[in-house]
């Protein structure tokens, strides 16, 4: 499912590009007619057009980014249930990885708290015999146990971010 949510990504970023030019254009056509022409008809066609299109696309972005956090979580629990499951955490062997997996899985995360940033990055590698998978995890500036995640394997923006909390990460 990672792989499919990394190819909708280009094809996302290719329908941006499409659709971006053209609303701009629509754009400036509609305030050329509402502020010269005074014709509010082919004004209000334009700026419908433009509304519509930047709602799709923002949709569709939000949407995306929220698929991409859910194929994240099931790519760490299926790696989680395969054989010689290992976690490391900058590079050094973590004891706790199946309280971390259960953390990544239950997404119980209080509301982001707004004009926090994420400060400290600790690198988590997940291994098993079912495949593997690199995460960034970047502590959150005002809550200490709350973590931002990015998956490293997409090439979009969201890159699969989500928050996760856990108290596991204290000593790094």
């Amino acid at each position: 499912m990672i792989d499919f949510i990394s190819e909708i990504y280009q094809v996302m970023g290719v329908i941006v590009a499409i659709f971006c030019f053209p609303l701009v254009i629509f754009f400036i056509i509609s305030v050329y007619f509402k502020v010269f022409r005074r014709n509010r008809k082919k004004s209000v066609n334009f700026a419908v057009a433009f509304v519509v299109n930047l709602a799709l696309i923002g949709g569709g972005s939000f949407l995306l980014k929220a698929f991409s956090a859910i194929a994240v979580i099931n790519e760490i629990d299926e790696i989680a249930s395969g054989h010689n499951f290992s976690v490391k955490i900058n590079s050094v062997d973590f004891s706790s990885g199946e309280e971390l997996v259960e953390d990544f899985v239950s997404r119980n995360v209080p509301p982001k708290v707004s004009g926090s940033h994420p400060t400290k990055k600790i690198s988590v590698e997940m291994k098993s015999s079912l495949g593997e998978i690199e995460l960034e995890l970047f502590r959150d500036s005002r809550e200490h146990n709350l973590y931002w995640v990015w998956y490293t394997g997409y090439r979009g923006t969201h890159n699969g971010s989500f928050l996760v909390q856990t108290d596991l990460f204290s000593d790094y």
